[in-house]
């Protein structure tokens, strides 16, 4: 079965979109998988915006994101993700992701959320996802 979870992208010009990862949604695999979006993204002040920061997570994946219609929780995933994208929207600024996670545990309207890493800078986010993947391990 594969490990699904969503990504909500908060923008700093407090745009939400939300996506969800049909495949190899753990931390090893999904935190470098936002570094390789924000290395496309040119490291531009367009980096901070919600749907920029969405569009760079998908060209970074292609196929595998899909864009939800809201930002409720699905119901088969296994962790779940937001991706804050900071910074002045103005040309010259340089933007900062962070990551906040949280493991899934449950099925529908049984699911609950366990916080496992609150607005960590993404570098520093990426290079602990094995100990942050192992203080999660959904069943």
């Amino acid at each position: 079965m594969s490990t699904r979870c969503q990504v909500q992208v908060i923008g700093g010009d407090g745009d939400k979109v939300t996506l969800y990862h049909h495949t190899d949604g753990y931390p090893t695999n999904m935190l470098p998988l936002f570094k390789a979006a924000f290395d496309l993204s040119g490291k531009g002040w367009q980096a901070a915006r919600g749907g920029k920061c969405a569009s760079f997570l998908c060209a970074a994946d292609p196929g595998v994101f899909e864009p939800e219609a809201g930002h409720a929780l699905h119901g088969d995933i296994e962790w779940y993700y937001q991706l804050h994208c900071d910074g002045a929207m103005h040309a010259g600024a340089t933007p900062a992701w962070f990551v906040t996670l949280y493991e899934i545990d449950g099925f529908g309207d049984t699911q609950s959320k366990r916080l496992l890493c609150k607005r960590k800078p993404l570098d520093e986010a990426v290079s602990e996802a094995e100990q942050i993947e192992q203080r999660g391990q959904p069943a």
